[in-house]
């Protein structure tokens, strides 16, 4: 038996709906993340170098970079992420209308971008962290 117009327009407006609330799931898991790494990154940066300050400059010279290479990524991060929500969630949920897929694309390569950005950063503050361990070693000898 044959679905009505009826059903189809509205499994049709159910797979919108649902879309949506996708997108904004996504957003606030990455913002989420974004978060929380540039806190974990802030922490260290004012109390794991302070540590490492004690042993020596040497720590400075090498976690300084690669600490500012983290931090740049999480706020390149963040921005992606608040252009992905001016530009394409505010009007999805306010805007009447659909959305173009020129707009539809350009979310999708902010977020594309946005989830390297923040997978760049995980790389980074891990490698501050083994890295700070191995000075600490070196320092204790």
């Amino acid at each position: 038996m044959a679905n009505s117009p009826n059903e189809i327009q509205g499994a049709n407006e159910w797979d919108r709906m649902l879309t949506k609330y996708v997108y904004v799931w996504l957003w606030s898991i990455l913002v989420g993340t974004a978060a929380s790494l540039a806190y974990s990154f802030l922490w260290y940066e004012m109390c794991g170098m302070y540590r490492l300050y004690q042993a020596g400059r040497c720590s400075w010279i090498v976690l300084g970079p690669i600490l500012g290479l983290g931090t740049l990524a999480l706020l390149a991060s963040l921005y992606l992420l608040a252009s992905f929500f001016t530009g394409f969630l505010l009007p999805l949920f306010f805007a009447p209308g659909e959305i173009d897929t020129g707009r539809l694309h350009q979310a999708r390569v902010r977020l594309a971008w946005s989830v390297q950005l923040i997978l760049a950063a995980v790389f980074l503050r891990l490698l501050v962290s083994g890295v700070g361990y191995v000075l600490s070693l070196i320092t204790r000898m």
